[in-house]
């Protein structure tokens, strides 16, 4: 399988946004201190720009910036033969070489270095009680805000 396979299979970048939106908005309701959580999700992590993130607390993490470019995602396993810790603290030949120009700056981003059919459901109080009911929508204000949920009169920024 070539790169082009494996992209021609990527979903759409709304399709993907959309994911990592409820992710980052059910952990911030399942985990309100922010330490806690695997997902993020910033909606003004720069101009005109978006990012996603999972870190699991174990050195596995990712990233994914949404910019008018495209999506750009960065990955590090870091058990896996292919991570700079098993090449000599050298990127894996490839990984990095034939980055775009529009997103070499994730690349080189200190910030960045070392399901088919998932619906996106507006958040409600009634989904945040149902999920955790020591919380309200207020409480969750700054990561709605962060993350851009939609709920009622909001959609997705």
């Amino acid at each position: 399988m070539t790169v082009h396979d494996v992209a021609r299979r990527l979903p759409t970048i709304t399709d993907l946004q959309n994911p990592c939106r409820s992710l980052a908005m059910l952990d911030a309701i399942l985990s309100p201190e922010w330490e806690g959580r695997y997902y993020s999700f910033n909606s003004a992590w720069a101009e005109g720009e978006e990012m996603a993130s999972m870190r699991d607390g174990s050195g596995d993490e990712y990233s994914i910036v949404f910019s008018a470019a495209g999506a750009c995602l960065r990955g590090f396993a870091h058990e896996s033969p292919m991570s700079p810790y098993a090449q000599d603290g050298e990127p894996w030949p490839g990984v990095v070489d034939d980055v775009p120009e529009a997103f070499r700056p994730f690349v080189e981003d200190p910030a960045f270095t070392d399901e088919d059919g998932v619906p996106f459901v507006p958040l409600s109080q009634e989904l945040v009680s149902s999920l955790n009911a020591e919380l309200t929508l207020a409480d969750l204000a700054e990561d709605i805000a962060e993350i851009g949920c939609p709920g009622p009169g909001r959609g997705p920024n």
